[in-house]
């Protein structure tokens, strides 16, 4: 009896370990794949050089290409969307490889410099069912240094790439009129040219990422109306 009540014992408990080990394997099988409330995601770095032997001018290509882990048809929409940024980025990368050549074949460029043409990327929010990339832009070719920011946020329940007026409270007119009051409010004055510029500018073309239940639009590199630099505002958002 004695021996019968061990071995029950010993059957209780490797049943409980093997119990424990199927939910551990699920739990992390499950956090290593995006849900509709939050993404998981990695960002591949791609990074090339151009360089001559003997030539002044280099060149660099940066881009950081956010990706959601997954298989559901909704991650691979978002995939999809975000990879367009990489296959742009491509074309920047040859024209500015390009004309670093064509500096380097040239007598009257006669100084070192470094082109470059560079995205970087952060996840500013990812919860809730939203998922939010604010990507950090440099171009360089000789002439004026261009910084800028701008972003791209999904849905997770939907795919969807979502535009300015599906995060802040109100309709699109209502929105881009919250926009444009803001803009005018921050940079204390209203230029003629700006203010038609930012009418006929479509709702779905404003830049912008979510950040601490807010939205943070951007501008730039050059500013509404004209002149160099990039500017944010930034807006109470309804996605929480």
């Amino acid at each position: 009896m004695k021996k019968c009540y061990k071995f029950r014992i010993m059957l209780l408990i490797a049943a409980v370990l093997i119990a424990s080990c199927s939910f551990g394997g699920q739990t992390i099988q499950a956090s290593n794949k995006t849900t509709k409330t939050k993404a998981v995601y990695t960002i591949k770095k791609y990074n090339k050089k151009y360089s001559k032997s003997g030539g002044r001018v280099s060149a660099q290509y940066t881009y950081h290409l956010p990706q959601l882990k997954g298989s559901s048809k909704i991650v691979k929409k978002i995939n999809t969307s975000l990879k367009k940024g990489y296959t742009m980025s491509l074309k920047d990368k040859k024209a500015v490889f390009e004309q670093a050549r064509e500096a380097n074949n040239s007598s009257y460029y006669t100084y070192n410099d470094q082109y470059l043409t560079t995205t970087k990327c952060k996840v500013t929010y990812n919860k809730k069912g939203y998922v939010s990339f604010c990507f950090l832009h440099e171009w360089y070719a000789g002439g004026v240094h261009n910084s800028w920011t701008d972003g791209m946020t999904y849905s997770l329940k939907t795919g969807k790439k979502l535009n300015v007026a599906d995060v802040i409270s109100g309709n699109s007119k209502t929105v881009k009129n919250k926009i444009i009051k803001k803009y005018f409010s921050k940079i204390k004055s209203e230029d003629e040219y700006a203010r038609k510029e930012l009418d006929s500018t479509k709702i779905s073309k404003f830049q912008f990422y979510l950040k601490n239940g807010n939205v943070v639009v951007c501008f730039g590199p050059y500013q509404p109306g004209g002149g160099n630099g990039q500017s944010f505002i930034t807006l109470k958002g309804n996605y929480q």
